[in-house]
């Protein structure tokens, strides 16, 4: 008696809006994977403005990582260690680019509270942890670049405010 091959179970996944189960590809996910991070500040950009993450599968995977738990230490990591670095002065030559370290000081409770909330394990939106990654990231963003008094303390702000949408 001879057992018939059988097909493997085909493993199905849920994502976007409709939650549809569907074939899962191995090979597709890795390379949105990949795109995904090659492509991460674009997309960073894209998510910050508010673009929903359902729209693409690169959206869609590149909003996993920024809320993902590693990502989410990172960040906290970030914050804190600029905070750090405003309240002691520098040291020595570096080539580093410094915070802004008057509008760290007068954004210090804005950070604190951030670092609470992106420790306390509550979910988050991907829009908030791109517009924080930006702040972080980018030598022109206000953490970084003199400009209006208070206006990085109004962008950590409106950070925090889009994590809990």
């Amino acid at each position: 008696m001879s057992v018939a091959a059988q097909p493997p179970p085909v493993e199905t996944h849920l994502r976007g809006p409709t939650a549809r189960a569907r074939p899962r590809r191995p090979l597709q996910d890795l390379r949105v994977l990949i795109v995904a991070a090659w492509r991460g500040a674009a997309l960073d950009r894209e998510l910050a403005a508010g673009a929903n993450p359902h729209l693409s599968a690169l959206l869609a995977r590149r909003a996993q990582t920024l809320t993902s738990a590693r990502n989410r230490n990172t960040v906290g990591r970030g914050l804190a260690r600029a905070l750090r670095s405003a309240q002691r002065p520098p040291g020595g030559f570096t080539a580093a680019i410094w915070p802004v370290t008057s509008e760290l000081l007068a954004a210090e409770a804005v950070l604190r509270a951030l670092d609470l909330r992106l420790r306390d394990g509550r979910p988050i939106q991907p829009q908030g942890m791109a517009l924080l990654r930006q702040l972080l990231t980018d030598p022109g963003s206000a953490l970084y670049q003199a400009g209006e008094r208070g206006t990085l303390a109004s962008e950590l702000r409106a950070a925090a405010a889009a994590l809990g949408r």
